[in-house]
């Protein structure tokens, strides 16, 4: 006969249920925990990284402001840099989305209109072009930044938030003189990668000498600011007043109305992006070739040796790449032109900062054969790091380093536009 009996000592067995329980519970915490790290810490660190990336941005599009600017008033190329976007911190188990890219472009061009305010027969129509920075960002909300005549403001009317001026006019600075770059050029680029901008001032003065010397001018603006931005800015200007505002006159842009006592208190460029401007450029303002000759400032300019040694004509040096936020210079263009060339010689580069001498380490890249006019850039930091000021020392040697002349600034390079002329060192 069968036994039905059942073997109660394996029933009873619940060794590895207790541990099965536990495993499952942990399990859950940890997905909890990366769940909620992944939903809420994640993008908060990125919202972080955005932010940071936002305010040197708008430090790089205020030293880009000041190059369009120092391009047109100087008439010598610039090279600012934009980083367009940024890049999440690495994860080793959380995950991250695509980076943050950025889209920097000119906008379609716009005339301006200079003419004759007593018959208007006389007139002179220069294209000019604003420029839009557009974020990529994910986690937080900002507008474009934009840059016209001279001003740049972040633009966050879609969002309801109005335009906050980031840098105020200078077309108007002293009172006496309306001061206008056009810029000219299409010009996109789009991606998280850090660009270079070059900007051409023109060498062609178009038709703006015809313009009567002795009378009243009308100047019209383009411009994307409305009449409650540009009625106040002149007020304190005797020589250029506000004359009125055209709201829509162009698709996507109004057209602001000012009226100038003579040509004489008007200065005119035109820069180029990547190129010569090329779209009816114009230009009033004289071509700068340096100076010569003992005009103050710096001691004897002239150089020593004897009088057919080399010699600068002009010598400039100047600050194009600046982090405003971090005081930190980035970039440093030195120029000149040389008289009494010596074929076999050389032009030796040398900065001092407040981290001590900088060309130390490699001397020999700033360095270059004599010629008849030299244009060299030199990289002095990167990012947020930089000297905060920088001596320039050039020196004109002969083939087995012997100097010809030595020229020192008497002051230091200091911020976003910082230069210096010939008659700002010291040559002996």
């Amino acid at each position: 006969m069968k036994s039905n009996r059942t073997d109660l000592s394996l029933q009873s067995d619940t060794r590895a249920v207790s541990s099965l329980i536990g495993f499952i519970l942990l399990f859950g915490i940890l997905v909890t925990a990366f769940v909620g790290y992944q939903a809420q810490v994640v993008p908060q660190q990125n919202a972080e990284t955005e932010f940071e990336h936002f305010q040197e941005n708008q430090d790089e599009l205020i030293d880009l402001r000041s190059a369009i600017l120092t391009a047109g008033s100087s008439d010598r190329p610039q090279f600012p840099t934009v980083q367009l976007g940024t890049n999440y911190r690495t994860r080793v188990l959380a995950l991250n989305g695509p980076p943050p890219a950025g889209l920097l472009q000119t906008s379609p061009s716009y005339p301006i209109n200079i003419s004759n305010s007593s018959n208007g027969t006389d007139n002179v129509v220069v294209e000019t072009r604003f420029i839009e920075y557009q974020p990529g960002y994910y986690e937080i909300d900002v507008g474009s930044t934009w840059y016209e005549n001279s001003v740049l403001y972040l633009d966050e009317t879609e969002s309801g938030r109005g335009r906050v001026i980031v840098e105020d006019q200078s077309l108007v600075t002293d009172g006496d003189t309306l001061r206008i770059t056009a810029l000219q050029n299409d010009f996109q680029r789009s991606g998280t990668n850090r660009i270079s901008l070059e900007l051409y001032p023109t060498t062609i003065e178009g038709n703006i000498s015809d313009l009567p010397e002795d009378q009243n001018l009308t100047v019209e603006l383009p411009t994307r600011l409305g009449p409650d931005y540009w009625s106040g800015q002149f007020n304190n200007s005797t020589p250029v007043s506000y004359g009125g505002f055209n709201e829509s006159e162009f698709e996507g842009a109004n057209e602001l109305i000012l009226t100038v006592d003579s040509v004489d208190n008007l200065e005119l460029n035109t820069v180029g992006i990547r190129e010569e401007p090329t779209e009816s450029p114009a230009k009033n303002i004289p071509t700068q070739t340096g100076g010569g000759g003992d005009t103050g400032g710096g001691g004897d300019t002239g150089g020593g040796g004897s009088s057919d040694s080399p010699t600068f004509s002009t010598l400039s040096a100047e600050v194009t790449d600046y982090n405003n936020g971090q005081d930190a210079i980035r970039q440093v263009t030195v120029g000149g032109d040389v008289e009494n060339v010596d074929s076999d010689g050389f032009i030796r580069i040398e900065f001092t900062g407040d981290v001590g001498d900088i060309t130390a380490s490699n001397p020999s890249e700033r360095q270059i054969g004599m010629e008849n006019s030299f244009y060299e850039i030199f990289t002095t930091g990167s990012g947020k790091d930089g000297p905060s000021e920088l001596g320039v020392t050039v020196e004109l040697l002969d083939n087995s380093g012997s100097k010809y002349l030595t020229c020192t600034s008497d002051n230091v390079l200091t911020n976003s536009g910082s230069e210096f002329n010939i008659n700002d060192f010291t040559c002996n």
